[in-house]
């Protein structure tokens, strides 16, 4: 039986996902300083994996979380909600 489009785009989402928590897990182990910011990853994750901003975010989330590496995003959710609300700004004005 042929895959819907719906579980195709699932699968190719889960899969990208899967590359960016393996990229991402080595950057911030415990014993890894932290040396790049979050945009920075995220650039260097589209560029090298060919993987979207949403599915980094997504892994990004997921491996702070998994790791309990807080002060990777720490410092990046003050300048995260600063473009978040300019970006709501933006789109509202």
């Amino acid at each position: 039986m042929a895959k819907s489009r719906n579980q195709e785009l699932y699968e190719k989402a889960e899969e990208e996902r899967q590359r960016c928590r393996e990229w991402l897990l080595p950057f911030v182990r415990d014993s890894q300083p932290k040396f790049l910011t979050k945009a920075e990853l995220r650039d260097a994750a589209v560029r090298e994996l060919k993987v979207s901003k949403n599915s980094f975010d997504f892994e990004w989330i997921e491996v702070i979380e998994q790791t309990g590496r807080l002060s990777h995003s720490a410092i990046l959710c003050a300048s995260e909600a600063e473009t978040k609300a300019h970006t709501f700004r933006r789109a509202i004005c």
